[in-house]
């Protein structure tokens, strides 16, 4: 357990912003980079918001912008987790509504660990998840779309996956 927590502390203490911190109510995820983190960590984040857009005109995604919560350097921090859904219902905006994907998708798994069964599958109410306090798997990215290596300085973090709600198992 005290092995876990120097390791943890060691990650947090690695970490640096290379942007400005946002004004409160203006969310614009920030580049993160990890240097210490050898494969995955478990943090502690809160759901502030999402948006939905297109990647290429085409697919649609959904954007969930979290907040660092763990005290350490990284502490307020934005980071975020993006899902492809179906489609989007209306333009692509901020708090957009979207079509999730079908019942095994990322987004509806990982709404269920966080906030359990909502009443209907078609529609996921992500204001449900808002200032909730989530633990959230987060990795280094190393390479790029072709798998060539990021110099270090430019390497960030981004979650993999929401473990559920934080507090509870």
């Amino acid at each position: 357990m005290a092995a876990d927590e120097e390791e943890r502390s060691a990650v947090i203490a690695s970490v640096h912003e290379l942007h400005p911190q946002p004004a409160l109510g203006d969310f614009r995820p920030q580049l993160v980079a990890v240097h210490q983190l050898q494969a995955e960590a478990v943090i502690t984040v809160e759901f502030v918001g999402w948006r939905t857009f297109r990647v290429y005109k085409h697919q649609p995604k959904v954007r969930a912008e979290f907040r660092i919560v763990d005290f350490g350097p990284d502490f307020g921090k934005g980071i975020a987790r993006y899902w492809r859904v179906a489609d989007l219902k209306g333009k692509a905006r901020r708090r957009g509504q979207f079509k999730p994907g079908g019942l095994g998708s990322e987004l509806i798994r990982e709404f269920v660990l966080c906030a359990g069964l909502p009443q209907r599958l078609d529609r996921i109410p992500l204001r449900d998840l808002l200032g909730k306090y989530l633990r959230a798997r987060v990795r280094r990215v190393r390479t790029n779309s072709l798998q060539r290596d990021i110099p270090r300085p430019l390497q960030y973090d981004v979650i993999t996956e929401l473990l559920g709600e934080a507090g509870s198992s």
